[in-house]
């Protein structure tokens, strides 16, 4: 009798669990179900079904006459963590009661929780709760990896053609944007903060050592490891954030500060809810530990040199637009390296609202390497403009004094990022929009070789190849007012 009550029990215990799997499917993407039943835990993000919207258009509306911008964004961060923590109670309540008590972080950027190593067990009762809409694995983004890099410091010196008045210029791209002549009007950036979120920088690299904010001015954040001081482990952000602002005439702005976020997860990769953690930072930058914002600290302008691939879902850098709309932060993403493919700009740099470039050569042709347009996201013309990005001198996160040459639009982006520093340096109150259309108007004319985009010929601009053109950082100075 005993023996036959322990299997009833048993069969019965297993029906109720499959009853309980069942009423939760439709919360629970069906990747993840297959994934966590296999493997016991994996890294989710919990959608909640109160999304920002609200929040955000009533901010909108709220704030028309304030002009204060620190007010204004700690006003907007301050009701979307409100909006987070009456949503997320319940959810919160499981996790930090569960075993062995996996790392969290709430998304108050999107309304979402990002959970590391969630167990079967938490999913499900995640799952259960009214407030949740949705329960995915977290994406690896594609980032953007460089190519045809040379290890050879003198690589260079074939091509270098020495400003008369900058001797000391060791690189051609910030020649061929005519950064030395704004350099010569007085504006290098400085007063201006840059913000990159890559895969980190080494802090110890001669050209970028001297131009950090300092953690006292919380100018770093590691969502991984919550290290309290810039680090590196795979070189990418380091080599881009040396075309902004680094020393030695590397840089288009070496008069302005940096402060970074590590979106590089060591084990994995570009990581999903890290960089929408980074995103957070650089609206209310915090300490290292992620305490203590600042919104103060938040700078104007943000490099980002990675990109969604073409198959991903990227609804969320979607559900971030209306905030940095509103906040009137400049966005600068790389337009990829896909290659000529007529659409083949990468996401997020083919949103109409954030500055998508694209790689021009040394020869001020078009990239082959660069993707082109237009935006498979909103049919926009893309990218909006192009900067050196082929055979490109940048730092070495190998060692701090060393230097390399490589490809892409990496690089690209942040030679752009570093002109609008020298406007803002010259005129503050420039707004997002305005930049923009600056920049627009700040643009050489290049050859194109490749076949027309979208029935936009090459010789319009702009154009699904080279945008508006290549910028000129001087243009760009003389068009600011």
């Amino acid at each position: 009798m005993n023996h036959l009550q322990v299997k009833f029990s048993t069969l019965t215990l297993v029906f109720v669990h499959v009853l309980y799997v069942k009423t939760t499917e439709n919360v629970i993407q069906p990747d993840l179900m297959k994934k966590i039943q296999k493997e016991g835990s994996t890294n989710i993000i919990v959608t909640f079904k109160f999304r920002t919207n609200d929040t955000i258009s009533r901010f909108v509306q709220e704030t028309k006459s304030t002009s204060n911008r620190v007010e204004k964004i700690t006003k907007l961060s301050d009701e979307l963590q409100k909006l987070a923590t009456s949503t997320q109670k319940q959810v919160l309540d499981f996790v930090n009661t569960e075993r062995g008590k996996p790392k969290y972080c709430i998304l108050w950027i999107t309304n979402q929780l990002t959970i590391r190593n969630a167990s079967f067990d938490l999913v499900n009762k995640i799952a259960a709760v009214s407030d949740v809409l949705e329960i995915r694995e977290t994406r690896i983004l594609l980032g953007m990896p460089t190519s045809n890099v040379s290890n050879s410091n003198d690589s260079m010196s074939n091509n270098l053609k020495p400003h008369p008045d900058f001797p000391s210029v060791k690189h051609w791209a910030a020649l061929q944007v005519k950064a030395p002549d704004a350099w010569e009007q007085g504006y290098d950036g400085t007063g201006v903060t840059i913000g990159i979120i890559d895969s980190g920088v080494r802090l110890t690299h001669d050209c970028l050592y001297d131009a950090y904010v300092g953690l006292e001015n919380n100018g770093w954040f590691d969502p991984e490891r919550k290290s309290d001081s810039p680090r590196d482990d795979l070189g990418h952000g380091t080599s881009c954030l040396s075309l902004a602002v680094g020393q030695f005439g590397l840089g288009v702005a070496p008069g302005s500060k940096w402060m970074a976020c590590l979106m590089y997860d060591s084990n994995l990769g570009w990581m999903e809810d890290y960089a929408l953690q980074c995103f957070q930072f650089m609206i209310c930058p915090t300490d290292h530990e992620g305490n203590n914002k600042d919104c103060s600290k938040s700078p104007r302008v943000i490099n980002n040199s990675w990109s969604y691939g073409s198959d991903e879902d990227d609804s969320n850098m979607r559900m971030i637009i209306p905030i940095f709309e509103a906040l009137d932060i400049l966005l600068v993403f790389s337009a990829g390296n896909a290659g000529t493919a007529c659409g083949s700009v990468s996401a997020p740099g083919s949103y109409k609202e954030f500055l998508g470039v694209g790689g021009s050569t040394i020869d001020d042709f078009y990239w082959g390497g660069s993707g082109a347009g237009p935006s498979r996201t909103d049919g926009s013309i893309k990218p909006d403009l192009v900067a050196p990005g082929s055979f490109i001198f940048i730092a070495n996160n190998a060692r701090q004094g060393e230097y390399v040459t490589a490809d892409g639009t990496s690089f690209s982006s942040p030679i752009v990022a570093g002109v609008i520093a020298l406007m803002l340096q010259k005129n503050p109150r420039l707004t997002k929009d305005e930049i923009k259309e600056i920049l627009y108007k700040s643009c050489d004319r290049l050859a194109v070789s490749h076949v027309p985009c979208g029935n936009v010929s090459n010789d319009l601009y702009p154009n699904n190849r080279v945008g508006y053109g290549r910028i000129s950082a001087i243009k760009a100075i003389n068009n600011t007012p």
